[in-house]
């Protein structure tokens, strides 16, 4: 049997022709939820194994999942903080003139 994704890449690729952007949306949009839903199955199975309430188990799943998307959110808004030239009014992080290149003038 084919993966998972190899089969929404081509599904893609069928339904969108010659755009790459659609293929990588539809791959990340479709395959991923799919493969995380599987992990979480199979950390269900581990619980059920362990005789481990599924409720506890589902319920430490989503305070982990949050934790994660917390944890993503404040790296995208530091991310936003220092990469923001408009917000301090200059450059925040500017790399130096070294070895004949350079990212940004001043």
């Amino acid at each position: 049997t084919p993966p998972l994704a190899a089969v929404m890449q081509y599904l893609a690729g069928y339904m969108f022709p010659k755009n790459p952007i659609a293929n990588a949306a539809i791959t990340l949009y479709g395959h991923m939820p799919m493969q995380q839903a599987a992990f979480f199955l199979a950390d269900l199975k581990l619980g059920h194994y362990m005789r481990i309430p599924p409720r506890s188990m589902f319920l430490v799943q989503w305070q982990g999942l949050l934790i994660v998307h917390n944890g993503s959110l404040l790296q995208q808004y530091s991310v936003s903080l220092f990469t923001n030239t408009e917000r301090h009014g200059g450059h925040v992080l500017i790399i130096p003139y070294r070895q004949g290149w350079m990212l940004e003038q001043q």
